[in-house]
This record gives structure tokens, sequence and C-alpha cells, in this order.
């Protein structure tokens, strides 16, 4: 398994992972606290930006969110 492999099930809209590759991910979510955190951040953000929100309330409760769990990465 490659970091571009998760990274694309991360990204991806969940409903349209395999159950396998839904399986793997959840598994490594167990193992990693971390990852599990990044998968929830990044696809909030990937969800305002399907939806086209334009409200800057959503962004910036995001960022604040994402400031709070001390993921600077993000």
């Amino acid at each position: 398994m490659t970091v571009r492999r998760v990274t694309d099930w991360i990204t991806r809209r969940p409903e349209r992972l395999t159950d396998t590759e839904r399986k793997c991910l959840t598994e490594l979510c167990e193992r990693s606290p971390a990852l599990a955190t990044t998968t929830t951040y990044a696809r909030r953000l990937a969800l305002m930006v399907r939806e086209r929100r334009s409200e800057h309330l959503a962004l910036d409760v995001w960022i604040a969110d994402v400031r709070l769990d001390g993921q600077r990465e993000l």
C-alpha cells in the first residue's frame, strides 16, 4: 500500500470506495489516530468545496477546528 493510494482513498468520496478500500482505510485509521483526524478534516473540506459553500463561516470554523486540534500540516 502506498501513500498515494491512501491519499486517494481519503480524498475520494466515501461512497465511491470499494468495500476493500473502505476496510483498509478504516483499519489504517484505527491504528493511527492522526490519520483518522486528517481523514475527517480532509473530507469536511472536500464537502465544502464540492457543495461550493460560499459562506466564510464554514471555512472559518474548519480552520479553527484544525488549529485547535493541532493539525499544523493541514
